[in-house]
């Protein structure tokens, strides 16, 4: 079925500004960022697969305000809690943004946002200091955004 529907700047901003932060501020705790070793699930509800290498502590306020692309919206994730400590190694392939109830992986609530991770050079959708982690080494979140098409 052909569509012409088309949403203006100001909704795409919205559905932005108002939601991802929303849900992942729904728990007490703020919200994480797990980074995992192995295959993407196929979305959010499916169990998460692989390994998890490392936790990180997303900002009370997860992202800033959406700005305008021209044509699309973005937000930016304001800064990001680096995990000291990796739980374990191996090479980061994607990552999942949970609410929590304390901002810990024993206390998510509900895998919100999921997509590809790597360094830099890799293009993918959450960028990290380094792909290759080693146990109890520390990973940082380097860049993540989001960008809601106007269609």
């Amino acid at each position: 079925m052909a569509s012409i529907t088309e949403i203006s700047f100001d909704l795409a901003a919205a559905m932005l500004d108002n939601s991802v932060n929303t849900l992942l501020n729904e728990g007490t705790g703020n919200a994480i960022i797990n980074i995992y070793s192995g295959s993407l699930p196929a979305n959010c509800e499916a169990t998460a697969t692989g390994t998890l290498l490392a936790t990180c502590v997303m900002n009370a306020i997860p992202f800033g305000a959406a700005t305008n692309l021209s044509p699309n919206a973005r937000i930016t994730a304001n800064p990001v809690i680096d995990d000291p400590d990796a739980v374990a190694g191996g090479t980061a392939t994607y990552f999942r943004a949970y609410s929590t109830n304390a901002g810990t992986d024993a206390s998510k609530l509900y895998c919100h946002i999921q997509g590809s991770a790597g360094e830099a050079a890799d293009s993918t959708d959450l960028t990290l200091d380094v792909k290759l982690v080693v146990l109890g080494q520390s990973v940082s979140v380097t860049a993540w955004s989001i960008d809601m098409i106007e269609s």
